[in-house]
């Protein structure tokens, strides 16, 4: 039995490893430019002009106050100049154009239609034209749009056109979805309440137990965090392991010395109702999905039977609280609650970092667990 408990062990470890690095290096393999080209001239589309990497492309959201920056870039990829070059964009009419801001000053706006035309284009030569856009207030559902761009030229008394159509998308405000996660966190955490007190759960701990739960799970809601949030932006895409191992390293000690299921669900319970009364407002969007971390490594510790007391489960329990910690946020809380999608790849990237972390913290709660077994207070 203990033979296949350790190859279960392996076998999630192994298969949550190579879901992450699968996904993160497909979608950096397909991170790339959107572009268009007949061999002579080349399209490149950057819509909206990115000002970090790491944000997704090709999605607008509607209800903002702004306008998105469009850049669009012709290339001769000749060694001899084209001429009577004519560039004509065709902008989505859902789209509303600022008149006032774009380049260069010869781009000629005409309701949703650019134009801009040239007398040559030199060996290769870059033109770039630059406009913004703005969704409008609000759509019944996502929707795809096509940025049609259109290049005659001439070269060798022979006439050539070139076209390409930038598919994007436009995405409604996600307010009933942002409603509904704010209301489901609240329940998840109500019926983790209901359950914990139908159950008597908590009349298994004893003091000892409660105060070590409490103790830990405020050290990282309070000290780490706080240590996050100054020190983060320091560490760039690495920021987030100031947190991360920590949480990991509180909550398999928690693990290891309380010796019961459901002590990783108590340990976020007190950690997000500490998070709640200190930090406030910063919270509320997780409220109630800090425990789905705690939910899933109890999961594990009833299948496998360890209480974290071997590396390997200690490390595997650090891994799986990281990974749906990160997943949520990119995948769920950026784009739902805060309206920030970021690139796929990048997201998978954190994931992994973020996992790696885990780990790391899983591994020396092991061993700070071990030796805080005999050196914590006794009563």
């Amino acid at each position: 039995m203990k033979k296949y408990r350790k190859y279960l062990i392996i076998g999630i470890f192994l298969f949550l490893i190579i879901i992450t690095t699968t996904y993160f290096v497909v979608e950096f393999l397909k991170n790339k430019p959107s572009t268009s080209s007949d061999g002579q001239i080349q399209i490149e589309v950057d819509l909206p002009v990115k000002t970090s990497y790491l944000y997704a492309p090709n999605q607008l959201l509607t209800g903002v106050a702004y306008y998105y920056d469009v850049k669009v870039e012709v290339q001769n990829l000749l060694n001899q100049s084209v001429g009577n070059v004519s560039i004509t964009i065709v902008v989505p009419i859902i789209l509303e154009i600022d008149s006032e801001n774009y380049l260069p000053p010869t781009l000629n706006i005409s309701e949703n239609i650019l134009t801009l035309n040239l007398s040559l284009i030199s060996a290769q030569g870059i033109i770039s034209i630059t406009f913004k856009v703005k969704p409008p207030n609000s759509v019944p559902y996502k929707t795809t749009e096509l940025l049609s761009i259109s290049i005659n030229y001439e070269m060798n008394s022979s006439s050539y056109l070139l076209n390409y159509d930038h598919q994007f998308s436009i995405i409604p405000p996600p307010a009933w979805v942002t409603y509904g996660t704010l209301i489901m966190g609240i329940g998840i955490l109500a019926a983790t309440i209901l359950i914990a007190k139908k159950t008597r759960m908590l009349e298994k701990y004893t003091t000892i137990d409660l105060i070590n739960i409490t103790v830990l799970s405020s050290l990282g809601a309070i000290v780490f965090k706080w240590i996050w949030q100054v020190f983060n932006d320091f560490l760039g895409i690495f920021g987030g392991l100031l947190l991360t191992i920590p949480a990991s390293l509180l909550m398999v000690i928690v693990i290891y010395l309380v010796k019961k299921p459901g002590t990783a669900t108590v340990f976020f319970l007190v950690w997000e109702l500490v998070n709640f009364f200190i930090w406030g407002s910063n919270i509320t969007s997780w409220f109630g999905w800090y425990l789905l971390e705690g939910v899933a490594v109890d999961a594990l510790i009833i299948l496998l039977k360890d209480f974290a007391e071997r590396p390997i489960t200690a490390s595997l329990y650090g891994f799986v609280r990281c990974f749906i910690a990160y997943w949520t946020t990119y995948f769920w809380f950026s784009p739902v609650i805060w309206k920030v999608y970021y690139a796929p790849w990048y997201a998978w990237l954190q994931i992994l970092i973020g996992g790696i972390g885990g780990i790391i913290g899983g591994f020396l709660g092991y061993y700070m667990g071990k030796r805080l077994e005999k050196a914590i207070v006794i009563y």
